[in-house]
């Protein structure tokens, strides 16, 4: 080899002055200089004289030769600083093996590799993700490997295929030990950059594949010491599919062949693998007594309980994923061959997810408030998560011998109020926070011969930030949410500025989510989708739930009780009629339990007419939450006792209801509108319909009363509270016909509500011909501050 060529190499010291004939350049990146730039006694006492040694002499050579092996470019420095001005290196340090020891006391549990991985997975967009378990021990010789130390990880390990491609973002982050390379990505779910760090459970020594480039990664320096110069850089990136290295290093590569098609041969044309293959050879009792990251073992049968871990606790992970729709597990037995063939290779678990139906979500004024909020934004919220529509989505997990499927309810969308202020403010605090993501996910049963569902109300809720977090919720749901979680996944934040974001995201999207979900339900039980459904059945019991999720409770409460986002949320029903807070009425607890009258009081209610119509059973435990959350004096009044039980039927009650004395307010057209005037009860309806007969109607005026507008006593007068719907179709014909004399505020009240009880009405497959007929007949719809013809309106529909 000529002396040129070895100049080309690395810089090593050496003890023969002769042999380069004085001829050695300053190498500037390795920070080494010719001896007459250097007192010789100085130089020659830290480090000899240098020369180029070529990769291609092995040892003997190296030994003939009086070769030794360098010390790092930045050692030499030190000991010439310390040397020759006394400068001696002293500062703050953390080995890398001791960081990712420190990482490994949060991630306590092997578990979390499957999930972590999985993450990365999601966030690369991959569609699917595999897990193999190989139990062969490769026994090739030392030197057809890169470096004598990799001959201790050619035993069993753990593969890992998705089917993306690192990016040449991925390759600069994974290599940034505790460093949160995600937290400013809206689309990503790790937001922690400390999660892969959980493979260093299982191995020393992780690679990936992807494209053309291997990284493997050598924390320790025990595997690859030949090849890293620098504590603070143990690792190495090669192109694997170079023929030279190939034909060269032969073992090294051995173990890839065959598993999920990698292809590493000089016959492969592509030069590239089209996914992603981690390796994570399990650690060897040689490995464990050198590691400074664990001392844990790998042995077959800790190796097969790690495998339990994915098997048995895997059915939810694809839940809320948004990309992978398919997840396995494979094993390759001891005995197969290389490449493995087909029928060596076992599957134990397989799962797939799969969209079984999508349907528009019908709680208009919550879209209508997050396409207004997020008009102005420079985020597409539709690549994130499709507020307009639920899907109930099928789950199959396939094991050696048995399946099992699940079907969920799955609704998603955006804060709009708290948690959006402090998302928008991220740049001016300390602290990110994710876009408020929040959802729910009901599960159900499906009914084959009929093709119906059913609730399941056995679930015991979990909390997931988009994956399983070991955290029991209380709930009858699962919750998924963009939650601050602590890095190792186990537990909410409950303290600081991050406990806030916490509470604002369950308050804010996790209810909106959650409502949602019980109004889709509704709507599947008034269409006889859903059988056998209680209205209450994944309502959340405040006895039950962890205290970190109480915020939800009280949010949702309140909402049911105050008709949130300004809609009236029909969420009560006897199970022939639905209603909202204002017009449900409950039977006192002990009316319901007994025995000789709890059986048949509904049905006496039902008989009773519109005053009536909503007349409930509410559980103990409802009641109870609703009077945790403060509405106890709500729902007190709202309650039927015994006395009202017995006399609600009464003649008094009757010949009341004919008498005119109730204060009524005139309908707005009259000439003495906003007057008070005297009417019966029969006459006048209550002021929940206001908006929708105050134009022909007369309506109570509670500013001469002391009463509620859901008080008992007005109920037991009869006074009027479901307006028909050619009485509503009246009060938006003079709503046009008088819109120059009221306020825009009002006239738009008017027309919302309207149009509500015309949905709702449209909802119930009652006869559409009436709405049809007046549309037609004056201009029907009001558009920002005035009406216009049914022809004149284009439908909204949104584009990608």
């Amino acid at each position: 080899m000529q002396i040129g060529e070895l100049m080309q190499r690395k810089w090593v010291p050496c003890e023969n002055p002769e042999f380069l004939n004085g001829s050695i350049c300053r190498n500037l990146k390795r920070g080494l200089y010719k001896p007459a730039e250097v007192r010789d006694s100085v130089y020659s006492s830290i480090v000899g004289y240098v020369m180029p040694l070529s990769s291609e002499l092995n040892k003997h050579v190296c030994n003939s030769l009086g070769l030794y092996e360098p010390p790092p470019a930045e050692k030499v420095l030190e000991n010439l600083s310390q040397e020759l001005f006394g400068i001696e290196q002293c500062g703050q340090s953390e080995p890398i093996t001791q960081r990712i020891k420190n990482i490994l006391k949060e991630y306590d549990e092997e578990s979390d590799i499957f999930k972590e991985l999985l993450q990365n997975a999601e966030d690369a967009g991959a569609t699917t993700c595999k897990f193999l378990l190989d139990f062969r021990k490769h026994r090739d010789p030392p030197e057809t490997l890169i470096d004598d130390g990799m001959a201790f990880c050619n035993g069993p390990c753990l593969w890992i295929f998705n089917n993306e491609l690192f990016s040449q973002e991925d390759w600069r982050n994974i290599v940034k030990v505790g460093s949160a390379s995600k937290e400013n990505k809206v689309k990503m779910i790790g937001k922690f950059g400390l999660g892969f760090n959980a493979v260093y459970h299982v191995s020393d020594i992780p690679s990936i594949l992807s494209g053309n480039s291997l990284l493997i990664l050598d924390p320790n320096i025990t595997h690859l010491e030949k090849h890293i110069l620098s504590k603070g850089n143990p690792g190495i990136k090669l192109d694997p599919f170079q023929e030279r290295l190939y034909k060269r290093f032969p073992g090294q590569f051995k173990s890839y062949e065959g598993i999920f098609d990698c292809d590493l041969s000089v016959q492969n044309s592509k030069k590239s693998y089209n996914g992603t293959l981690i390796k994570l050879p399990f650690r060897t009792l040689e490995e464990a007594n050198k590691s400074e990251i664990s001392s844990k073992v790998y042995d077959e049968d800790r190796i097969r309980s790690f495998k339990n871990h994915l098997t048995d606790k895997s059915q939810t992970h694809l839940l809320f994923l948004k990309s992978i729709t398919s997840l396995s597990l494979q094993i390759v037995p001891e005995n197969a061959s290389t490449p493995p063939m087909n029928d060596q290779i076992q599957t134990p678990l397989k799962i797939s997810r799969k969209v079984m139906n999508s349907f528009a979500v019908s709680n208009d004024t919550f879209l209508q408030e997050i396409k207004s909020t997020f008009r102005n934004t420079d985020i597409t919220c539709h690549n994130i998560i499709d507020v307009n529509r639920g899907h109930i989505v099928q789950i199959v997990q396939e094991h050696s011998e048995s399946s099992l499927t699940q079907y969920w309810l799955l609704y998603s969308c955006f804060g709009t109020h708290d948690s959006l202020q402090m998302f928008q403010k991220r740049n001016d605090q300390e602290h990110v926070f994710s876009f408020p993501i929040g959802g729910i996910a009901v599960p159900l049963h499906r009914e084959a011969k009929t093709n119906t569902w059913s609730p399941d109300e056995s679930l015991f809720g979990q909390a997931f930030c988009f994956l399983p977090l070991s955290i029991e919720t209380g709930l009858p749901v699962h919750v998924n949410g963009t939650f601050a979680v602590t890095s190792n996944r186990k537990g909410l934040w409950e303290k600081g500025v991050k406990s806030e974001w916490n509470k604002a995201l369950l308050k804010d999207a996790v209810t909106s989510a959650y409502i949602t979900t019980l109004l889709e339900l509704k709507k599947m039980a008034q269409n006889g989708h859903i059988q056998n459904y209680s209205f209450y059945a994944f309502w959340p019991n405040v006895e039950r739930v962890s205290k970190a999720f109480l915020p939800l409770v009280e949010s949702f409460y309140s909402a049911v009780a105050q008709n949130g986002n300004g809609k009236s949320l029909d969420l009560f029903s006897n199970g022939h009629n639905w209603c909202s807070m204002d017009k449900a009425r409950f039977l006192n607890p002990k009316i319901q339990k007994n025995q000789a009258v709890g059986d048949i009081a509904m049905k006496v209610f039902l008989s009773l007419g519109a005053s009536y119509s909503c007349v409930v059973s509410l559980p103990t435990w409802v009641r109870d939450s609703f009077s945790y959350c403060g509405f106890k004096e709500m729902i007190k009044q709202k309650t039927i006792n015994w006395p009202e039980f017995y006399n609600v039927n009464s003649l008094l009650w009757h010949t009341l209801s004919q008498i005119p004395f109730l204060p009524a307010l005139s309908s707005l057209v009259q000439k003495n509108k906003n007057n008070t005037v005297l009417k019966k009860p029969s006459e006048v309806y209550s002021k929940s319909c206001r908006n929708l007969v105050s134009m022909t109607e007369f309506t109570v005026d509670h500013s001469k009363l002391q009463l509620h507008s859901y008080d008992s006593v007005l109920q037991k007068l009869k006074v009027r509270t479901n307006p028909q719907v050619e009485t509503v179709l009246q009060q938006l014909l003079k709503a046009h016909q008088y819109c120059n004399g009221f306020e825009k505020t009002d006239l738009f009240n008017i027309a919302q509500s309207c149009y509500e009880y015309l949905n709702n009405y449209l909802l119930e497959q009652k006869d559409p011909n009436p709405i049809i007929v007046h549309a037609k007949s004056f201009p029907f719809i009001f558009i920002e501050d005035h009406f216009v013809n049914v022809k004149a309106v284009a439908r909204s529909e949104e584009f990608e």
